[in-house]
């Protein structure tokens, strides 16, 4: 979705009261794109195969430092867990970002082109 002319709606630096109300007659434009393809979701998340980033020694370490394997072995699997979703989610939302900067490029070339 891509939202254009809310900057001339309620323009920043009005003195009081006008800041308060909106510019009557302003062009409000809220453009929808096409749903972005799965595959094209699919396709990044490939892309960026996600590593083991806990080599084993790891444990080993924490064993010394918090106490029984079967519990670290437990949190080690929540905090890659925990990483690994904070990635995808990442790079989904780096894949929607892309697909709403390339909507914005054409309403914006649209609306330079009308006379």
């Amino acid at each position: 979705m891509w939202l254009t002319g809310f900057d001339s709606l309620m323009p920043e630096g009005r003195k009081a009261p006008w800041k308060f109300l909106p510019r009557l007659g302003t062009h409000l434009s809220v453009t929808f794109g096409e749903p972005i393809p799965p595959h094209t979701i699919r396709a990044a998340l490939q892309r960026e195969a996600i590593p083991d980033s806990h080599p084993a020694q790891n444990v080993q370490s924490w064993v010394s430092e918090k106490g029984t394997v079967p519990a670290l072995v437990a949190q080690e699997r929540d905090v890659q867990a925990e990483e690994e979703s904070r990635r995808i989610r990442s790079m989904v939302t780096d894949v929607i970002q892309r697909e709403v900067e390339a909507l914005g490029t054409r309403v914006s070339q649209r609306m330079l082109d009308k006379p």
